[in-house]
């Protein structure tokens, strides 16, 4: 039987206001300029490879270029588009005079100047299609080695353009007139250098033993800078050769070089929609995850990494490492240090990588300052280095946020460069004002004192020495907890007067009494794989670490049915669903059903307007409008084993990667995964009003309700089920009551109108699922309309000027709003609209529910799911009432 599940308005958390969504992401788009053939966002082309008919230098041949256009409706390529071609640094192209595309000869040349080659496509070519250029008579470059090209295009109208996209290397090699003559060099190398650094040691080089001699060098750049080993390294191997979760980073080179060296930093950096961390790593002075240095206030952070080389990543398939024989810093200049902290980052890649470590040889302005040998063994790694960040210091002393950008270039012995870079940042810590600042800290005490539950970074503790209060005069029992926490316990009181402490000791066993036996009660059970506790939820405890049941105080949490996530008092208020106190959360490894938890990439189908239906989009529909908006991106599902045939399932807020999303020129929009927190850690409170969100600004204890707690688990931004045998309920309606009178301006909500209410009904089959999903919907825009608005100098962007990125003020990146995801049906319909009984809609999409078995095999896969949802949004600028209804279809 359907149940509905109506929700009244409340200031704080928005559940189900996406007006922000529908009035700046849609309505902006409405008030854009006519479509052009090309709008591309300037996305890249696919993967080019490039083929000279000879590939020897300096002479007069032709060029074979493929590629394909970028799968985005709106990218295709049309006869008005303007391609152009710029070959290496020397390369001449003034005598290039024809060609062709597809087999069809280019009319004429717009530009042929030096390496760069301008011209119109001559015929139109469809997105996601192949791209195939032939350029005669182009004079090669004159030096040899690994060379690269790039390509982009622009429609010559007011279009988006396809970014410059750089090719996979393409190698050029002097002609030989004989044979190779082999030369085996004698190394002679002494070098005595001093670090005047602080707390240096007395140097004393260690040579790798494929060198001979003492190595020598006199090259002084930096009197200061010295490579003198404070430690010797032993190589770790096949660190970076997992497929999924792999945690090394690149460094945002060719890809076909990109595992010649690869970084390692500890914590792993968020990742990007693919699933690669990202080259930019912050942290705040202090923070035990990231600042190895135990000076909590002396304005350096002090982050750690590893350099991994001759990696075999499955991520990079075209890439072949073969070895690396040279190794250079390039930032921080190792000639203009900006500062000691500078010096020591330089010091300990250059040592890492050469004399103490991988014993490569170490070059500053190319010149050798040690040599060493080729090293071509594979997947090796530098032991943990340390990198000191030194903030900025103001006038008054104040600290400022300070940035180091590191670039390295690794060789190897056929000259192929591998260069990589990765930002280091170090802020100042906000631990310790008593303010949550959600995109960093998971609590604050006013202190940085570890052991009280909050640490020296202001991250919870999850297990901290607890001292419960008992009824009784003066009666504080001391905890002596084993490792191993069980349903049973024994407790010895020690006879005395009135104020006696009792003393309480928790037996540790492997057999739990009959019938105890479930997940979350701290106690490895038949049939489980871990069992780290719960949380309490919903009630004035909420928060804390449970193993039971009884030790949660007051309210629960519908786990699912129709009621999921409202808080309860006993299963009489969840409907076909369990009203639970003591709640076992996923994604640190262990489930919520007590199994081994495995990542499963869930990369989107790119949208296309001609395919809805298959593919990643959003529809709004208005009573001026029907458009659809294609979607792009990723996530990682976070999964468990099944169970009685249910597998749990999370989302953790980092694995969101949504490309910011370019609104014409006029504004860019950004969607966000949130780990969001409510008071009491439901979605909504027993009487069916939405929980406050106090992410940011815990103010729960003012306001009278229960503790600030997450609502899907510490850093998760959704939480759900999937049923491999089937699932209810299963589909959903989302509808709104436009009042039946006559809008007022917008957006003032029409008189009379309702909240959104959902009614979820439905049974679905084998691999239905229904997931809670809490998303920002962030929006910014430039001074003036801009070809990349979201790019520009203003405040809503941060200080890379950039939208969409971690520096983003808490300002521009929306409000928290969770919605249901389906596979079944989700319907969106608006009734009552504009003083009659006009309804807008039903408007509804139906997902595809998930393979179990593909899910759950030796390499797990999401293909061919699709999730649903749907919306409303009344009387919006321009656009009136809208149903928003969107799928996002896994590849």
């Amino acid at each position: 039987m359907a149940r509905r599940w109506q929700r009244k308005r409340e200031s704080g958390l928005s559940i189900f206001g996406c007006g922000v969504l529908g009035a700046l992401l849609f309505g902006v788009v409405l008030a854009a300029r006519p479509s052009a053939a090309l709008d591309c966002m300037s996305l890249p082309f696919g993967p080019i490879t490039v083929t000279p008919g000879d590939n020897s230098t300096g002479i007069v041949t032709s060029y074979d270029i493929s590629t394909t256009v970028p799968l985005l409706d709106g990218c295709d390529v049309t006869t008005l588009t303007e391609i152009t071609v710029l070959l290496p640094e020397d390369s001449l192209v003034s005598a290039t005079a024809s060609g062709t595309i597809n087999g069809t000869p280019i009319a004429a040349f717009t530009t042929r100047s030096g390496a760069q080659a301008s011209f119109r496509s001559p015929v139109p070519i469809a997105a996601n299609g192949a791209l195939a250029i032939h350029l005669n008579l182009i004079t090669s470059a004159s030096a040899q080695g690994a060379k690269t090209l790039t390509v982009s295009a622009l429609d010559t109208r007011d279009g988006g353009p396809i970014g410059a996209t750089t090719s996979l290397p393409f190698l050029l090699l002097t002609p030989t007139a004989g044979p190779t003559a082999t030369v085996t060099p004698t190394r002679t190398l002494t070098a005595t250098r001093t670090n005047t650094l602080p707390a240096a040691s007395t140097p004393t080089d260690t040579v790798p033993p494929t060198a001979t001699g003492t190595p020598t060098s006199t090259d002084t750049p930096l009197p200061t800078a010295t490579m003198v080993p404070t430690s010797t390294f032993t190589p770790t191997p096949g660190l970076c050769t997992a497929n999924a979760n792999n945690p090394c980073v690149p460094g945002k080179g060719a890809q076909a070089l990109d595992c010649g060296m690869e970084w390692l930093p500890s914590p792993v950096p968020v990742r990007d929609r693919h699933g690669v961390p990202k080259t930019r790593l912050i942290c705040y002075e202090g923070d035990p995850t990231c600042d190895a240095d135990p000076n909590l206030n002396d304005g350096v952070c002090e982050l750690r990494t590893q350099l991994c080389i001759n990696n075999h990543d499955p991520r990079l398939p075209r890439c072949q490492a073969t070895d690396v024989t040279s190794f250079e810093v390039k930032s921080p200049r190792p000639s203009h240090p900006r500062d000691n902290a500078d010096l020591a980052d330089i010091n300990a890649m250059e040592m890492a990588m050469g004399a103490g470590g991988l014993g490569v040889t170490i070059n500053r302005g190319g010149m050798s300052i040690f040599t060493g040998a080729t090293n071509n063994t594979p997947n090796a790694c530098t032991g943990e280095i340390s990198l000191p960040i030194a903030m900025k210091h103001s006038a008054t002393g104040v600290l400022r946020r300070r940035s180091v950008r590191l670039r390295t270039q690794a060789i190897s012995s056929s000259g192929l460069k591998d260069t990589d870079v990765l930002s280091l940042q170090c802020r100042p810590s906000t631990c310790g004002d008593g303010i949550v600042q959600g995109d960093h800290e998971q609590c604050d005490d006013h202190n940085r004192i570890n052991g009280d539950g909050c640490d020296q970074g202001c991250h919870i503790e999850l297990a901290p020495t607890r001292t419960p209060t008992l009824a009784g005069p003066s009666m504080t029992p001391t905890v002596t907890l084993t490792p191993t926490i069980t349903p049973t316990a024994t407790i010895t009181f020690t006879p005395g007067p009135a104020t006696a402490t009792p003393s309480v000791t928790a037996t540790a066993t492997i057999t739990s009494t009959p019938g105890a036996a479930r997940c979350g009660n701290g106690a490895i059970d038949s049939g489980e794989d871990c069992d780290d506790g719960g949380i309490c939820i919903g009630g004035s405890n909420a928060g804390t670490h449970c193993t039971d049941e009884s030790q949660c105080v007051g309210n629960g949490i519908c786990i699912d049915g129709t009621s999921i996530g409202t808080a309860c008092a006993s299963d009489t208020d969840c409907p076909g669903s369990t009203c639970v106190h003591c709640r076992a959360f996923g994604g640190d490894g262990c489930a919520s059903n007590c199994t081994q938890e495995t990542d499963v990439p869930y990369n989107l189908v790119a949208g296309n307007a001609n395919s809805p239906a298959t593919t990643s989009t959003a529809r709004a529909h208005g009573s001026s409008l029907d458009l659809t908006l294609p979607l792009r991106g990723s996530e990682v599902l976070t999964i468990g084993k099944a169970r009685d045939g249910m597998i749990p399932i999370v989302v953790k807020a980092s694995s969101i990667t949504l490309p910011a999303i370019k609104i014409s020129t006029l504004a860019c929009a950004c969607v966000r995964g949130a780990a969001v927190q409510t008071c009491g850690g439901t979605l909504f409170e027993i009487d069916g009003s939405p929980a406050r969100d106090c992410t940011l600004n815990d103010d729960c204890a003012a306001m009278s309700k229960p503790p600030c707690t997450y609502l899907h688990g510490e850093g998760n931004a959704a939480a759900g089920v999937i049923g491999c045998n089937g699932l209810s309920p299963i589909d959903f309606t989302y509808s709104q009551d436009a009042g039946g009178t006559p809008p007022p301006p917008a957006p003032t909500p029409p008189a009379g109108s309702g909240g959104p209410m959902i009614v979820f009904t439905g049974t679905g089959g084998p691999g239905a699922a229904l997931i809670l999903n809490t998303l920002k919907v962030g929006t910014a825009q430039p001074p003036a309309p801009s070809t990349n608005p979201c790019r520009a100098n203003s405040p809503a962007y941060g200080p890379d000027q950039n939208f969409c990125t971690d520096d983003d003020p808490e300002s521009s990146r929306g409000t928290a709003t969770t919605l249901p995801a389906v596979t079944g049906t989700a319907t969106g319909v608006v009734t009552d609209r504009n003083g009659s009984p006009q309804t807008l809609g039903p408007d509804s999409r139906t997902g595809t529910p998930f393979n179990c078995a593909a899910l759950t095999s030796a390499s797990p896969s999401a293909s061919g799911t699709q999730l649903v949802g749907a919306f409303t949004s009344l009387n919006q600028p321009t656009l009136g009432d809208l149903v928003v209804t969107d799928g996002l279809v896994a590849q």
